[in-house]
């Protein structure tokens, strides 16, 4: 129930596939079982790509086990200078902490069931629901401080969609059932007070304002979190949601180009600029092709054409062919807008290109990968102190207090609220095992 495979009505699918999507993505000729013939030499490749992930994967990992945990207060730190030293603000935020809860928890499922892993599992679940749980409602504040005093009691859906994620991981992965009871619990207030009963949907008019009532980062993480709380309980109501959210991503977010936009109105009518954030639409795609696993829709042809048609378009549109890796921003014309290559798009890059070359038997999909890998290896990785640079700008700097976007992009630093060891975890992880997975 809870593997994150290459599920097995998609793969039976690819080469049926490949030839109504498009005679430039072609299969290799030879195909056993619905699956392109390995060569030695493409075997040798994958394999090459498995370790340097497997590599990549053990640096994170090492950082964060050595630099997140706080001993005195419990959680991990709220903010980390670029060598990993804890610095001021040191209030700890509800996705942050939440998102280093899943990603301990993948990672002892899939790469280090040790005693080690399982305390700190164990240490993040209950300073999560010691400091961060109201009980009154079934959801979670967003911000407390230092040694978990609530600061900021809101409850923020984009963060309570981690809330549910990580908690329902943390079940899956110990077999822990007052975890998921938190988790569906979490899911139940959520869905009362979001669902959208006219439009579909969850109406955050309330919270954002009318021009973005419908945001596709939120539904795209929701998707992701119902998933695996539907692996975890087998509810009907999260089952029935998460259908419903996997139809409107393809029939309101992705737009007839194949480009996804990012606000909409309550009705669903498009708001802002249609800039195109690379790395929401990768993630989004193999996101909707995971969920559709979880509820028997995996041979849907509609389904996987519309995903694959997003994960192709942004994989073109937003990769830089010189120096590898995957721009910010850009117009449906091609035009980039926002040239910066950030960690979290590098990550949702891989992930999707994995599932493009699988879909596709398109070898260009892994060259992409392979130079995404290479811009990862030798710049946006920090091999003096580990970790990742949150942004590299145009120009190659990092940190700059005037760079554009959100406050993670303007210093070195390798943890705060919205930066933490999850984007880097999951791809390395998945990717990892998605090859291992193809290859046996």
């Amino acid at each position: 129930m809870s593997k994150i495979v290459a599920f097995t009505g998609i793969i039976l699918y690819s080469v049926a596939f490949t030839i109504a999507v498009d005679m430039l993505h072609p299969a290799p000729a030879d195909a056993q079982e619905g699956k392109p013939l390995i060569t030695p030499a493409m075997r040798a490749r994958l394999e090459t790509i498995r370790t340097r992930v497997h590599t990549l994967g053990d640096e994170v990992i090492t950082f964060w086990k050595e630099k997140g945990p706080d001993p005195e207060h419990g959680g991990f730190y709220g903010t980390l200078d670029r060598t990993g030293t804890p610095i001021t603000p040191t209030d700890k935020g509800l996705t942050q902490e939440i998102r280093h809860l899943w990603s301990f928890s993948i990672w002892y499922r899939y790469r280090e069931p040790t005693p080690e892993i399982k305390t700190l599992c164990d240490n993040l679940y209950a300073f999560i629901i010691s400091h961060f749980y109201d009980a009154s409602d079934g959801e979670f504040y967003f911000l407390v401080d230092e040694d978990g005093s609530p600061v900021d009691t809101k409850k923020d859906l984009y963060a309570e969609s981690f809330a549910i994620l990580g908690l329902a991981e943390y079940a899956l992965t110990f077999d822990r059932k007052e975890a998921a009871e938190y988790a569906l619990n979490c899911f139940h207030s959520v869905d009362a007070r979001f669902n959208d009963e006219v439009y579909h949907g969850y109406d955050e008019t309330d919270e954002k304002g009318p021009d973005r009532a419908k945001d596709t980062g939120d539904i795209m993480h929701l998707i992701e979190s119902f998933t695996t709380l539907y692996k975890v309980t087998g509810d009907k109501q999260v089952r029935q949601r998460l259908n419903e959210f996997i139809d409107i991503s393809l029939n309101k977010i992705i737009q007839p180009e194949g480009y996804c936009r990012m606000f909409f109105a309550r009705d669903w009518t498009p708001t802002g600029s249609p800039d195109i954030l690379y790395g929401h639409d990768l993630q989004l795609a193999w996101l909707i092709l995971q969920a559709a696993e979880a509820v028997d829709r995996s041979t849907d042809r509609a389904l996987i054409d519309r995903a694959l048609t997003t994960s192709l378009y942004s994989s073109d549109k937003g990769f830089d062919p010189e120096l590898g890796g995957y721009f910010g921003m850009g117009l449906p014309d091609g035009i980039i807008t926002w040239a910066s290559k950030i960690w979290w798009v590098q990550c949702e890059a891989i992930n999707a290109l994995w599932w493009n070359y699988q879909l596709t038997g398109d070898t260009e999909q892994l060259d992409r990968l392979d130079k995404t890998l290479d811009w990862i290896e030798t710049s946006q990785r920090d091999s003096e102190y580990g970790e990742w640079f949150a942004g590299i700008n145009e120009d190659g700097s990092t940190g700059d207090e005037n760079t554009r976007g959100p406050s993670y992009l303007k210093s070195d630093n390798k943890g705060e609220i919205m930066k933490s060891s999850y984007h880097n975890i999951r791809a390395l992880v998945f990717v990892e095992k998605w090859i291992n997975d193809y290859l046996n």
